[in-house]
């Protein structure tokens, strides 16, 4: 797991750590919401927002969810291909400099995310 300090997006993130594990499924519980990923670790969800950047080729490219849960914020990633679904991966760990507000603050700015994680290597 690559890890890269930045003070970047505003100020507002200490760091983003690469990651690259496949999310074997979603599971809704009562009000709450959750993914199982690959390792067997469980992703409770807080809140979630889609955001999808400009897409350059329809044959290929990929949606995201960005991510609050009690351990931390992430983004997801699902790669499509020729109208083909790949599984969701969980790409990005975010760690917050104002966890209470990061979400809030950059759910309608997470692409800005992405273009951080991919200026530092961590996203392609």
């Amino acid at each position: 797991m690559s890890d890269a300090q930045t003070g970047s997006a505003g100020g507002m993130v200490i760091a983003i750590r690469g990651r690259n594990e496949q999310i074997t499924h979603f599971e809704a519980y009562g009000l709450g919401y959750y993914a199982l990923l690959q390792n067997g670790q469980r992703l409770d969800f807080v809140r979630v927002e889609s955001f999808q950047p400009p897409i350059a080729n329809f044959d290929d490219y990929c949606s995201y969810l960005f991510v609050e849960a009690p351990s931390g914020f992430f983004i997801l990633r699902q790669r499509i291909v020729e109208n083909k679904l790949y599984p969701w991966e969980l790409r990005l760990e975010i760690e917050a400099r104002e966890p209470a507000h990061f979400f809030r603050l950059m759910c309608r700015r997470a692409a800005e995310l992405l273009d951080l994680a991919e200026s530092l290597g961590l996203e392609p």
